[in-house]
């Protein structure tokens, strides 16, 4: 089991979106010590079925992203047995298409709508796409 214990005050400015880095590095002290994001995420999802929140990236990053193979949808679509994405960003989308990723869907999850054939996963993966869901009082409908 990996144990987290980030520095809160460096992550605030990333999860309130006043700050941006495609390559930031964060120090997380815990039983493994230094904690790389494939191998964090390999002992989460490794041959589970996956929904994969925000899945796209920024769209400015995806070609060089897609050519140095550190698109994290894709990783993740190798090591599950089953992953889907969901992005609003369509013409993101439509560029991961292009590249023939074809697993990420256009839908915004705040609707509460989500297709049957994507509730039924063993874990959802928020990524930093976290901080652009508005919070409300009523959860998700099931």
């Amino acid at each position: 089991m990996i144990t987290l214990t980030p520095d809160f005050s460096k992550l605030i400015s990333f999860c309130d979106g006043s700050k941006f880095s495609s390559g930031e590095v964060f120090h997380f002290a815990g039983d493994a010590g230094p904690v790389v994001l494939r191998d964090f995420l390999r002992t989460l999802v490794t041959g589970k079925k996956v929904l994969h929140i925000g899945a796209c990236d920024h769209i400015s990053l995806i070609d060089s992203k897609i050519k140095t193979d550190s698109l994290i949808h894709n990783y993740l679509t190798s090591i599950t047995s089953l992953c889907y994405g969901i992005d609003i960003n369509e013409e993101a989308i439509n560029l991961l298409k292009l590249y023939g990723i074809d697993n990420i869907f256009n839908l915004d999850i705040a609707s509460g709508i989500l297709p049957n054939t994507i509730k039924n996963g063993d874990c959802t993966l928020f990524g930093t796409g976290i901080r652009m869901v508005p919070w409300t009082s009523k959860p998700m409908n099931t």
